[in-house]
């Protein structure tokens, strides 16, 4: 069956889909095999429901787009415009690089909240012991990047305020936890905490990642593969940034300056 549903989808769409993507954004082959292996299984599935060629690939290419901003270009420049001519000034205004500098300001903002909130508690004037700070720091650090980042992937992915209800209170429920809670320095219940509360808020993220269409099979791969990329680029900006901050050290210390303390309190 999966035979004759392949020989009915368009291979001429296909093709000239798969040369855009390639004049526009050079993808790698892997890449763009993986692409068109997801559009070929979203067409075969629609063509299973009744749909025509034309309209499982155009209907296949749009739901690879939310993911793929190459394939969302070819989306509007190819089959949205032609289905609604009306839609140029749309397009136009979803291209415009004012957008994209509206995005940066955007990231920017999330990130020096992300860095103001981890000095938060120095602002107030709560000053804690070595100990204390490394469990509070330990406990918390994923509130102080997570929601942020969560509040952008939902902007990004125009998440209706609906599911903003369901994103927002496992984060209000686990900050009470982790700092209510009476844990005992060392204790198991605060080692347990440290190590799941960063995978259970994760998951949240991701719900925020998928923009709250989390039943969505293609969204959640995404996401995981998300996941691994971010992790392998975490540690190479994590490698890059120690080895930059050990240069500054040290050519600080060359004349005398020792900034060994206010490293150590930010880092």
């Amino acid at each position: 069956m999966s035979e004759n549903l392949n020989r009915n989808v368009n291979e001429e769409q296909i093709a000239h889909w798969r040369a855009s993507l390639d004049r526009v954004q050079s993808h790698p082959t892997t890449r763009l095999d993986e692409l068109e292996d997801r559009l070929r299984v979203q067409a075969n599935a629609l063509l299973v429901q009744g749909l025509t060629p034309d309209e499982a690939f155009q209907i296949a290419v749009q739901r690879i787009g939310r993911s793929d901003p190459a394939t969302g270009r070819y989306a509007r420049e190819h089959i949205l415009r032609k289905l609604n001519p009306g839609a140029d000034e749309k397009i136009t205004h979803e291209e415009d690089p004012g957008n994209a500098s509206a995005e940066f300001l955007i990231v920017l903002y999330l990130a020096i909240g992300a860095a103001a909130a981890i000095k938060l508690p120095a602002v107030f004037g709560y000053v804690f012991t070595e100990d204390d700070a490394e469990m509070f720091y330990a406990r918390n650090i994923s509130f102080f990047v997570f929601p942020l980042v969560a509040a952008y992937f939902a902007w990004k992915r125009g998440m209706d305020y609906t599911s903003w209800r369901w994103m927002i209170p496992p984060f209000i429920v686990a900050a009470v936890f982790c700092n209510v809670y009476p844990f005992m320095q060392g204790g198991d219940t605060a080692v347990l905490t440290t190590l799941h509360a960063p995978v259970a808020l994760w998951l949240v993220l991701g719900f925020a990642y998928t923009g709250g269409n989390w039943r969505s099979h293609e969204r959640r791969m995404d996401f995981v593969r998300f996941s691994g990329q971010l992790f392998i680029l975490f540690v190479l900006i994590a490698l890059g940034g120690g080895v930059l901050t050990g240069i500054t050290l040290v050519m600080f210390n060359t004349v005398g300056i020792n900034l060994q303390d206010v490293a150590a309190a930010w880092i």
